[in-house]
């Protein structure tokens, strides 16, 4: 993100990504932790137009695996995309790796494979932000 073009879609032309450590697992997240709604203000990634992408990741301290993460783009007071990775609450109407659109409704699940905070990003700039 720091170069161009895609920096200059940045509001503050910077994101603060904080690592937290803990015993067996560690964090890096970017904004506020809790539930995104249309009405949240803009935290974490936060781009020109006040929309803004939330990030949170759990990796393995012993294997530096991603054992989950929640990336939630949200346009403020409209259109919602959250990738998510939660292998506690697997089920048949609960995917392991999911997307949740507010597009299509909360309680829907959309299955999906493994995604990477940089695609993420990736097709919001390319697919969101650049139109």
């Amino acid at each position: 993100m720091s170069g161009e073009p895609y920096n200059g879609l940045l509001k503050y032309r910077h994101a603060q990504i904080k690592p937290i450590n803990a015993r067996t697992f560690y964090t890096i997240s970017c904004g506020d932790v809790g539930i995104v709604g249309p009405d949240t203000p803009p935290t974490g990634v936060v781009f020109n137009d006040d929309s803004f992408l939330t990030i949170f990741e759990r990796w393995s301290s012993d294997t530096n695996s991603l054992l989950a993460y929640s990336y939630h783009y949200q346009v403020p007071h409209g259109l919602s995309i959250r990738y998510d990775m939660d292998p506690a609450a697997r089920s048949p109407a609960h995917p392991e790796h999911h997307i949740q659109t507010s597009a299509i409704g909360d309680d829907i699940r959309l299955p999906s494979g493994p995604v990477r905070c940089e695609a993420v990003l990736t097709m919001i700039f390319e697919q969101v932000l650049r139109r």
